[in-house]
């Protein structure tokens, strides 16, 4: 399972590429260092990955929310337990999700190209309009 920080769209992050079928050990990949939280469980993000036994997923809807490190709460939405099987239920459609992560992939892209410019401007008196 992967989760998605969705920066562009305020406190909202993304469970994805998930399988309904649970394995005895769930591992979400999460972007940044941080806490999470699934259900009443805490969980402390190290590498990029955390790692629990099947058996601290509740069944029924447990609520997923990101902390990260600098105290931004990310609402994750929720993961549904039936039995072996899951299903998710994030806060924004999938067309909306696509749209901010190509919004956040082309902020940063414009970023490094401003930066481009700034050091042909400082270092070699060229402007470019």
């Amino acid at each position: 399972m992967k989760l998605e920080l969705l920066k562009s769209l305020g406190s909202t992050g993304m469970l994805l590429d998930y399988k309904t079928f649970i394995p005895d050990t769930i591992e979400i990949d999460v972007p940044e260092d941080g806490v999470l939280i699934v259900g009443q469980r805490t969980y402390a993000v190290s590498d990029g990955k955390v790692r629990f036994p099947e058996w601290e997923l509740l069944q029924g809807p447990s609520k997923v929310v990101f902390s990260s490190k600098d105290g931004t709460n990310y609402s994750c939405g929720t993961i549904n337990r039936n039995n072996r099987f899951i299903s998710v239920s994030n806060p924004t459609d999938n067309i909306v999700v696509k749209l901010a992560l190509c919004c956040e992939a082309q902020s940063k892209r414009i970023e490094a190209l401003e930066d481009e410019i700034r050091i042909y401007k400082d270092q070699f008196g060229i402007s470019i309009i």
